[in-house]
C-alpha cells in the first residue's frame, strides 16, 4: 500500500479514502463505530499513516507486539542469506512500529545479527546508511562463498588424485596354501610314493 500512493504520489487525504474503500466485515464495522463515537466530528485520521496507528491498537494485541519486540531483539541471520535476513528484520520493524528508528539504530541492529564471519569484515569498514552496509554485507558473503567453492574443489581434487592407501591389489597373485591346496606335482607322486612303500615292506 504504501508503495503503490508513493508511486503515485497520493496525497495523505486521498489515501485515507482510497484505504477506507478497501475495508470489510470487521474492519469496516470497526471503522463505523469510530465515526460514529467521533462526536467532535473531527477527522479520524489525516493519511494512512494515521490510520494504521489506529489499526495496530485494535488489531495487534499488546501480548503479540511484545513477541515480536523480544524475537526482534534476538533476530541473528543463522543459516539465512544476507537479503533474507535483512527483509525479515525490516518486516518486524513494521510489525512493531519501529520502521521510523533513526538509521544508525537500524545499522546497529542489522550488523550485530549478521554471521560473525561477515560481522568481522563488515565492521572494519566505515558505513553511514543501512543501504550502503546492506551492499557491503552482500559482497562480503559472495566473497566468502567463491572462496568456500574454490575449497572445497581444490579438496576433491587432491581427495581423488591422491593414491589409495591400503588397498589390496587384485592383479596380485597369492599363493595358495599347501596346507589348504595340495600342489598338482605331489598329486601326480603320491600314488608311486605309496607303490615304493609297499615293495619296501615285502622285502
Amino acid at each position: 500500500m504504501d508503495q503503490i500512493f508513493n508511486i503515485h504520489l497520493v496525497s495523505d487525504l486521498e489515501q485515507v479514502y482510497l484505504v477506507i474503500l478497501e475495508f470489510e466485515d470487521y474492519a469496516m464495522t470497526w471503522w463505523h463505530q469510530l465515526c460514529m463515537d467521533n462526536i467532535n466530528q473531527e477527522p479520524l485520521a489525516a493519511s494512512w499513516r494515521e490510520i494504521k496507528h489506529l489499526m495496530r491498537a485494535i488489531f495487534f494485541p499488546s501480548y503479540y507486539r511484545r513477541e515480536t519486540l523480544l524475537k526482534l531483539q534476538r533476530l541473528q541471520q543463522g543459516s539465512m542469506c544476507v537479503d533474507e535476513y535483512y527483509k525479515l528484520m525490516e518486516s518486524m520493524l513494521l510489525k512493531v512500529g519501529l520502521q521510523f528508528e533513526s538509521e544508525e539504530e537500524k545499522v546497529v541492529r542489522f550488523v550485530s545479527g549478521l554471521k560473525r564471519e561477515i560481522q568481522d569484515v563488515v565492521e572494519l569498514y566505515e558505513y553511514s546508511t543501512l543501504d550502503k552496509i546492506l551492499h557491503l554485507a552482500l559482497k562480503v558473503e559472495s566473497q566468502l562463498k567463491k572462496k568456500q567453492e574454490v575449497k572445497r574443489n581444490t579438496s576433491y581434487n587432491e581427495y581423488y588424485s591422491k593414491p589409495w592407501k591400503g588397498k589390496e591389489k587384485k592383479d596380485e597373485k597369492v599363493p595358495p596354501s599347501l596346507s589348504k591346496t595340495p600342489h598338482l606335482g605331489l598329486m601326480h607322486l603320491r600314488p608311486l610314493m605309496i607303490t615304493q612303500a609297499l615293495l619296501k615292506g615285502q622285502e
